[in-house]
């Protein structure tokens, strides 16, 4: 299991993305969403200058170099996984339907499993990652 976290998860927010989108349900004319998927965006973005052009990886491997702890990660350690959710869960939102939220509770249970494997992975690459989680929060700004 820990294997298809680590390689498939990026794989499972594409098919659910998709989904939504071919259900109609991705996007929608309300302004509260869209805030919602523009502000998913640009944490997405902002996490992704974050990073230097050599750490970023789409699998759960720590690259080498130091600990990204600057733009969003000074808050949050996970920003791409929590603008994706948002993403998703903005959607959702803007189209309640019982498959919807099936989709959403799924793509939400592999990301939190990939976050876990990911976290045992930089918890062993670098020693000040237990610190910098103590007022770094996982997804959430200020909350988890």
């Amino acid at each position: 299991m820990t294997t298809f976290i680590k390689q498939y998860t990026l794989l499972v927010i594409i098919i659910a993305l998709l989904a939504l989108l071919v259900r109609g349900d991705l996007l929608s004319a309300s302004a509260p969403i869209i805030a919602g998927q523009v502000l998913a965006v640009i944490i997405n973005l902002s996490a992704r200058v974050a990073f230097r052009k050599q750490q970023f990886r789409l699998t759960a491997d720590p690259g080498s170099g130091a600990l990204v702890r600057n733009g969003p990660y000074r808050l949050i350690r996970h920003p791409m996984y929590a603008g994706a959710l948002l993403f998703i869960w903005v959607s959702i939102f803007g189209h309640w339907t019982p498959l919807n939220v099936i989709i959403g509770v799924v793509v939400t249970a592999v990301v939190l499993l990939r976050i876990s494997v990911e976290e045992k992975l930089l918890r062993e690459r670098y020693p000040d990652y237990a610190a910098y989680a103590l007022h770094a929060k996982r997804i959430i700004p200020f909350i988890c």
